[in-house]
């Protein structure tokens, strides 16, 4: 994959949380079912596509997401990375216990396994080798119960609905470990030509910081030209199904060195039904 798509998918599995993201007004009752689809586009060619399918209950949770180049990017390299956490609901945390991520691209395919033991400390098996330096900088920042990516954003969404985007977490994908920190902006109108929703929004910004995985020279580029916030915009969604009120991430966008980057809600699913613009807007 040359440059600039190495760099799309980079900011597509560092926003992956938000993008996926969905707000319970409070923890499952009952088995509840989410499906969105996002397409992100390169200086408004489309370049990769990221689909998320979660299942949550009461007690426990399970979520998966693909992200695919498409378009552009796959005349280049076709690659794709597939992505599976589950764990555990607890009163007022997530407890993760298992995540796997594939990743199949120009170098290969690559498998890490994550899991999580009773005193919360996080065991890696990876089918290849991440070398003694960057390994040793990994143990180093990892503390116990450190979630993976999807963990982290159901440990935001499902007990933080009361103050969206006001987060931040440490996150390990068993490549990296970096920190998420999200800030509330205010209400905002999304424009989306490519999307399937536009009209107002809650506005949020997703910062991005490296801890450890990254070479001395890269961990040194990345302090010293640090990578832009992303723009998210959520939209409220009270779902008939469940009960519940969830925000939507419908839109956002961002500044590579080499693009814009841009990313829209395609289509989506809450509880088996679709959802339509009207409904989106008939909640603001």
């Amino acid at each position: 994959m040359t440059d600039p798509f190495r760099s799309a998918a980079r900011a597509a599995l560092s926003t992956a949380i938000v993008l996926v993201a969905m707000t319970w007004s409070g923890v499952a009752r009952s088995d509840e079912t989410i499906n969105l689809d996002y397409d992100f586009y390169g200086n408004g060619i489309r370049v990769l596509t990221l689909g998320f399918d979660a299942s949550v209950t009461d007690r426990a949770y399970k979520a998966r997401y693909a992200l695919k180049t498409k378009g552009l990017a796959s005349l280049f390299s076709d690659g794709s990375t597939i992505a599976v956490a589950q764990g555990a609901i607890r009163r007022d945390s997530v407890a993760v216990r298992q995540f796997e991520s594939e990743s199949d691209n120009d170098k290969g395919k690559r498998v890490v396994t994550i899991t999580w033991d009773e005193r919360r400390n996080a065991k890696t098996v990876r089918s290849y080798d991440l070398g003694s330096r960057k390994s040793s900088s990994i143990r180093k920042a990892l503390e116990p119960g450190i979630p993976d990516p999807v963990s982290a954003m159901l440990q935001a969404t499902l007990f933080d609905a009361g103050k969206p985007c006001e987060s931040a977490f440490t996150v390990y994908d068993g490549r990296h470990v970096f920190e998420l920190r999200y800030a509330y902006q205010g209400r905002g109108t999304v424009s989306s030509d490519n999307g399937l929703y536009s009209g107002p929004a809650y506005k949020c910004t997703l910062t991005y910081k490296p801890v450890a995985g990254l070479s001395k020279s890269k961990m040194r580029k990345a302090r010293e030209e640090p990578q832009p916030p992303f723009t998210i915009w959520l939209a409220p969604f009270k779902s008939p199904g469940l009960g519940q009120e969830l925000l939507i991430p419908v839109r956002a966008e961002g500044r590579m060195k080499w693009a814009n980057l841009e990313i829209y809600l395609r289509k989506g699913k809450v509880a088996g039904s679709p959802l339509t613009p009207t409904e989106l807007a008939r909640n603001q």
